[in-house]
């Protein structure tokens, strides 16, 4: 299934790289970007990626709004200002305003790295705690398989990989390569990043590669 619409950036309302088109650069290397419709918000084009009222996630969440970036949602930043003097306020206003943000319209939104880093589920939340990320360095030994794996990916039964993974696989010629040290740190970096995307659902390309190529 193919979840992508190619498009220009011009094509959606000039989007900058302070709101969504960073975003789109970083989720699709290949310069494509999810089709949006005018009045589509984060919550309809985002389903996966909501957490709802019982989540254990919220306080992970809640965390990274604690430790993170300045947001620039106003309930946020209210939010975030009350985590020292009121604890339970703060969580309060986290969840609120996240619900402002998920009822708020996609298109041209300043909040998208908001909805991203402090009120979405993303791909290492949506693989769960049954799945261990690798966190070796590239000087082990798990890289490796994983590197094996990739040179023989199947895009018929696992779909396409994306131009940073197809470039690494197409790298892998050598019959030691799975060992190269700059091999294995390349897809590292990936799963790292991937490891932050919004959670699109299990068939997701992004969630399916990270699966195969991340997880133990």
């Amino acid at each position: 299934m193919n979840i992508y619409k190619t498009l220009s950036l011009a094509g959606v309302g000039g989007l900058g790289a302070s709101g969504l088109g960073g975003y789109f650069l970083l989720r699709n290397q290949e310069n494509e970007i999810p089709y949006i419709k005018a009045g589509d918000t984060f919550k309809n084009r985002y389903s996966q990626a909501i957490l709802e009222e019982g989540s254990e996630l919220w306080e992970s969440k809640f965390n990274a709004l604690r430790q993170g970036a300045e947001p620039t949602h106003p309930t946020l930043i209210k939010a975030k200002a009350q985590v020292t003097p009121k604890e339970q306020d703060a969580k309060d206003l986290h969840k609120q305003g996240c619900q402002e943000i998920y009822e708020s319209e996609l298109q041209n939104s300043p909040h998208f790295q908001d909805f991203k880093t402090y009120c979405a589920r993303n791909l290492k939340d949506g693989m769960g705690s049954s799945k261990s990320w690798i966190t070796e360095d590239k000087s082990g030994t798990k890289w490796n398989a994983k590197l094996t794996s990739l040179k023989s990916h199947d895009e018929g039964s696992n779909q396409a990989l994306d131009s940073t993974l197809k470039n690494l696989k197409d790298s892998l010629t050598e019959s030691n390569s799975s060992e190269d040290s700059n091999k294995k740190e390349e897809l590292k970096n990936w799963c790292n990043d991937a490891q932050k995307e919004i959670f699109m659902g299990e068939g997701d390309p992004w969630f399916v590669h990270a699966g195969l190529y991340c997880v133990e």
